[in-house]
């Protein structure tokens, strides 16, 4: 009888054992795949960036590129050269004074269209950047 009873624990310690063991694979399973979506993620977090960086490049390659036929940064050097100029002849001053102020009342629109215009002619991107964001703030 007790041979019968021993055995009868040792299946249940087995399947207890068994259990435990199951439980802990599946656990080890679950923690596994959760690594593999964060790496699958992070992975996916690179390739988008490094697309990011490829693609402004490719964009800055191609504004140089365009700007070997381009009569636009000359015009614009010309033009902040005039403007540099005027503020030293001094019947130009007064004028230059009232440019000025007549500008920081102008529409916010102008006032971020007409940089951008300028930095676009030249393919200065980061300053497109950071010329809009300080306006957003």
């Amino acid at each position: 009888m007790w041979g019968a009873v021993l055995s009868l624990l040792g299946r249940g310690a087995g399947a207890v054992g068994e259990y435990q063991s199951k439980k802990q694979d599946l656990k080890t399973l679950k923690l596994t795949n959760e690594f593999r979506i964060q790496e699958a993620k992070t992975l996916a977090e690179v390739a988008r960036w490094q697309h990011a960086a490829s693609t402004e490049t490719n964009w800055d390659l191609q504004a140089l590129q365009e700007s070997r036929f381009s009569w636009k940064d000359e015009a614009w050097t010309v033009v902040f050269m005039i403007i540099l100029l005027a503020h030293f002849v001094p019947f130009t001053q007064p004028y230059m004074d009232r440019g000025w102020i007549a500008l920081q009342s102008a529409p916010e629109w102008v006032q971020i269209a007409f940089p951008l215009m300028i930095a676009a002619s030249f393919g200065i991107r980061w300053g497109m950047k950071s010329l809009v964001n300080l306006k957003k703030s």
